[in-house]
């Protein structure tokens, strides 16, 4: 049975609370919507986006933010709790001192489906054809869209305290700068750009130059952030966090391309012969296309750095090559990718492209596996300096992650 439209709620002015302060943030977003709703890969059927998802971005980016004075999640557990609030029961939990709102937002009848090439309106934006297949390589099988043209507004109300105003001030401006609403926001869909504080327009924003928003970046990750992380347990930001910036454009949408191309090209198998493929063989104990030869060395697969599941898939299985395979974490399928690529606004209209890496895990902490095998030897992600000669595009560095910004750095050089 079908459920009845719920129609669009009503509009609820923001409540006033001695002691407290309320801000009324407007955003637009500057590269597409995937997901968001709670149908996958679909926008909330009513608002678009959800109050309840910002909720839960900001908590994470209050752990990022300020979580790194906390040695263990059971402090940071602790801390969070009594700002963002923790599940009632018998002895403990309680409220949030934090109310997030969502005042108003872009009706479903003004979302519209993005279409990566206008010459051609078929083209999905998970087709190989589209230049944003590489980020969006889950809607290729599902044939499934993505949203433009959305605006929102919420309204966050805190303790005006000066920890509390911290504490949330941090995260905001965190989630605004790096993170975003929907699905895969680390690739940079759902990238926010900040329309309105208050009913006035911000005039923060760095001039599109690198070295300006370098500038303008390293001066709030040092104001944000709480010094020196003292466990690297969950993912964290510092004021020497590793990030590129890339050229300036009037579209955010090419600065998104640019960064999707050089990761696509960086992680390229054939022209930088990683060793994955064939670590998978000599797990599977099977040759290259009937070669006799299994392949000698270790179980390495450096980029498990960029997240998991990997899928592994081969072509003429029947002539030696193993079946499909997936590497994931040996308790744990997923972990987020560390890496974040996104365009970010400036001042003036112009935009800049992003690329940041996150402090905290590379791995699962029950290490990796490749489902369906028992290896002999243990799994890696960690390469010697011998292993990294032949993989083209680290230039001789074991530090995957470190090495594709000093090649997106590279690459986007004028």
């Amino acid at each position: 049975m079908r459920r009845p439209d719920p129609g669009t709620p009503p509009a609820v002015a923001p409540k006033t609370r001695e002691g407290y302060v309320t801000q009324e943030r407007s955003y637009k977003l500057i590269t597409p919507l995937f997901g968001g709703g709670v149908t996958p890969q679909q926008p909330d059927p009513v608002t678009v986006v959800r109050a309840t998802s910002i909720r839960g971005q900001l908590r994470f980016w209050w752990r990022a933010t300020r979580g790194g004075k906390y040695a263990t999640p059971k402090e940071l557990k602790d801390a969070e709790g009594k700002l963002w609030g923790t599940a009632s029961d018998a002895d403990s939990g309680g409220p949030s001192l934090v109310e997030v709102a969502l005042r108003s937002w872009t009706p479903l009848d003004q979302v519209k489906m993005f279409i990566p090439d206008t010459r051609n309106p078929r083209l999905t934006v998970g087709e190989p054809k589209s230049p944003y297949s590489y980020v969006a390589f889950p809607l290729n099988e599902t044939k499934g869209s993505v949203y433009e043209n959305i605006q929102f507004t919420i309204s966050i109300t805190f303790p005006d305290t000066a920890q509390d105003r911290l504490d949330v001030e941090a995260a905001v401006w965190a989630w605004e700068t790096f993170g975003g609403i929907g699905g895969r926001t680390r690739r940079g869909f759902g990238a926010l750009e900040l329309v309105q504080v208050n009913g006035i327009a911000p005039d923060d924003r760095p001039q599109a130059r690198c070295e300006d928003v370098m500038r303008w970046l390293r001066q709030r990750l040092d104001s944000y952030t709480t010094g020196a992380i003292l466990t690297m347990e969950w993912p964290q930001l510092a004021a020497d966090t590793l990030l590129v910036i890339t050229q300036p454009n009037k579209s955010p949408l090419e600065c998104w391309k640019v960064l999707i191309k050089q990761l696509r090209e960086f992680r390229n198998r054939q022209a930088n012969k990683w060793p994955d493929a064939d670590s998978v063989r000599r797990i599977a104990g099977q040759s290259y296309k009937g070669k006799s030869a299994i392949p000698a060395g270790h179980n390495i697969f450096p980029r498990a750095v960029f997240g998991l599941p990997i899928i592994f898939h081969f072509k003429d299985n029947n002539r030696g090559n193993p079946d499909d395979a997936t590497l994931q974490g040996a308790a744990h399928e997923r972990l987020a990718s560390p890496l974040i690529l996104r365009p970010l606004a400036c001042a003036g209209g112009r935009y800049v492209g992003m690329a940041l890496v996150l402090n905290g895990p590379k791995t699962p902490p029950d290490g990796l596996k490749l489902k369906g095998y028992t290896p002999h030897d243990p799994l890696t992600i960690k390469l010697t300096d011998e292993e990294a000669k032949p993989i083209q595009s680290l230039n001789g560095k074991t530090n995957v992650l470190r090495a594709f910004l000093d090649y997106l750095e590279g690459a986007s050089k004028p």
